[in-house]
């Protein structure tokens, strides 16, 4: 299983959007400005993650249990729809910039986490992590 999703991580680290987003994901000039706002951005975006797929598998289990499928029909795709617009909402609120710089150091630390890291990168501090 390791190797399975080391394969499909190597094989997505080629494609020019997570290079880019590996390589320019420890910028963090982005983060100086904390507002409450651009912080419940980021807030609603993961909690959009967080509430979409355990409702409905919630809802898949509802209907089994019931036996009434239109449950999960109807359901899923309404509880789909209001995560992705939360997803949205937060995304405005965050500004395209800071969400942009927060996934980019997130995709940077989970394709380091599971390929090890690729030569010498900057951290935050700017000094060199090795």
């Amino acid at each position: 299983m390791k190797y399975l999703i080391k394969n499909i991580a190597a094989r997505l680290a080629q494609k020019d959007a997570i290079r880019k987003a590996i390589a320019e994901g420890s910028d963090c000039r982005v983060y100086t400005n904390r507002s409450r706002l651009r912080m419940a951005g980021l807030f609603l975006m993961f909690i959009s993650y967080v509430i979409c797929w355990p409702v409905i598998a919630a809802l898949g289990w509802l209907a089994y249990r019931i036996e009434l499928p239109v449950i999960v029909i109807v359901g899923g795709p309404v509880v789909y729809a209001v995560a992705s617009l939360v997803f949205f909402i937060g995304l405005y609120l965050a500004g395209r910039d800071y969400a942009e710089a927060v996934i980019k150091r997130l995709i940077k630390g989970l394709f380091e986490r599971i390929l090890g890291p690729q030569g010498d990168h900057v951290g935050c501090s700017g000094q060199e992590k090795g």
